[in-house]
């Protein structure tokens, strides 16, 4: 099975990098590799694991077709649903506790 190396940075700084199945969602497989990550629908619907991509361009690190609350803009900031969104390749680094900071995010959207 492909698997991808990533890293969880949490919000107070401290790093942790694990392999991620490439066909699997992020959540679940983070969380057992010791990440701390809220979840509770793990379908997508709620955003209690939106968590947020540190680089340049997500597209190129993390498939979020199967995303359906995060919209385009929110997308664009590096915001997406850890539990339906894959990994597409190495080197990823995401910031993990990010529920706040993106509904943030949604509320200067509506100003």
């Amino acid at each position: 099975m492909k698997t991808y190396s990533v890293t969880f940075v949490s919000p107070s700084g401290i790093s942790k990098t694990i392999a991620i199945p490439a066909d699997q969602p992020i959540l679940k497989p983070a969380r057992k590799g010791g990440v701390k990550m809220a979840a509770s629908c793990n379908t997508g619907a709620c955003g209690e694991c939106v968590v947020r991509y540190l680089g340049e361009d997500m597209q190129e690190c993390i498939d979020t077709h199967e995303n359906s609350i995060v919209n385009e803009q929110e997308l664009a900031m590096g915001f997406f649903p850890a539990c339906c969104c894959f990994l597409l390749t190495d080197g990823c680094v995401i910031k993990t506790s990010q529920e706040k900071e993106w509904y943030d995010s949604m509320e200067s959207q509506e100003k």
